[in-house]
């Protein structure tokens, strides 16, 4: 989709003021991140499909009149220098951002292991309840004997912990990354 609205972007950036697709794409790009924050393991391919749509929309807007902007006012025997050294600085920040909320991703995946491991109590009758049904489930589908199935139950209960920890923490990078992508908003618009 980025392919085939970064050419419009370019005419629009040539007959209007290059502020408004930029805008317009990076509101689209933070929208697109909020409704990727609601991740979870029950998230069907529909409700991924918009905000990818969304995304890939929201990029072709923005790259397009950033460079114009970035290089409008370069005199054109400095202008591949300029070019060469935006792109440099794009590369290089992206490497920032993308170390920064993997940092962040990091964190956050450790904090809801931690919260959802200790909602964990073992001694509960639903946690017994539960590794009770994984239990039945591994007898069955595997073929185990009974201790066997119950450390096999106990292991998808954890493995269904870290990959819902996974996918939160994803969710808290995007919920970051829209926040920040509307603060630059308002630089933006002082450009």
């Amino acid at each position: 989709l980025q392919a085939f609205i970064a050419p419009i972007s370019g005419q629009l950036t040539d007959r209007f003021n290059p502020k408004i697709p930029l805008l317009i794409g990076v509101v689209i790009l933070g929208i697109s991140m909020y409704l990727f924050s609601f991740l979870s393991l029950q998230t069907t391919h529909d409700q991924i499909m918009l905000p990818l749509y969304l995304r890939g929309l929201g990029m072709g807007l923005v790259f397009t009149p950033i460079s114009t902007i970035a290089l409008y006012d370069i005199p054109k025997p400095q202008l591949a220098q300029a070019s060469g050294l935006f792109n440099t600085i794009r590369q290089v920040g992206g490497s920032f951002g993308i170390a920064a909320l993997g940092t962040l991703l990091t964190q956050r995946v450790k904090f809801h292991t931690q919260i959802y491991g200790e909602q964990l109590n073992q001694t509960s009758p639903l946690f017994h309840n539960i590794t009770d049904h994984l239990k039945e489930f591994a007898m069955h589908s595997v073929g185990s004997n009974n201790i066997e199935a119950f450390s096999q139950a106990k292991m998808l209960l954890l493995k269904n912990l870290t990959g819902q920890a996974f996918v939160q923490g994803i969710s808290n990078d995007f919920y970051v990354g829209a926040v920040l992508t509307f603060v630059l908003l308002v630089p933006m618009l002082l450009l």
